[in-house]
């Protein structure tokens, strides 16, 4: 035997169960369950990092450092964009993983 996996044993030994489809992309972040005409959560693939200014010493605290996804892009005046994936390859793992808790636990993507 060569130990690898049929995946296809697999996926017919739990045919009652849903397949949760991720796509992290360079622009987009999708994610939904297999077999769907569309995805449950899409928004753009980008961490909005709050601009350094001279009014951060009288800032509340309170306020987000950052955003993520159309949050981001709407306040473009108060972050400065960040992408964690170029070129398809994830580049800033930090960043990353903000993105799936957005997805995740704030959208409440499958998974």
């Amino acid at each position: 035997m060569s130990g690898r996996v049929n995946t296809c044993d697999m996926a017919s030994a739990d045919t009652d169960k849903e397949v949760v489809i991720v796509d992290d992309g360079s622009l987009m972040f999708r994610a939904g369950y297999s077999g769907e005409r569309e995805p449950k959560v899409n928004f753009p693939c980008v961490v909005g990092k709050r601009k350094k200014t001279l009014v951060e010493t009288t800032m509340n605290k309170e306020q987000r450092t950052t955003a993520i996804g159309y949050d981001a892009e709407k306040a473009l005046q108060t972050y400065d964009l960040h992408f964690p994936i170029e070129n398809g390859c994830i580049t800033n793992w930090d960043d990353m993983e903000l993105v799936w808790n957005h997805a995740f636990k704030k959208n409440r993507a499958p998974g």
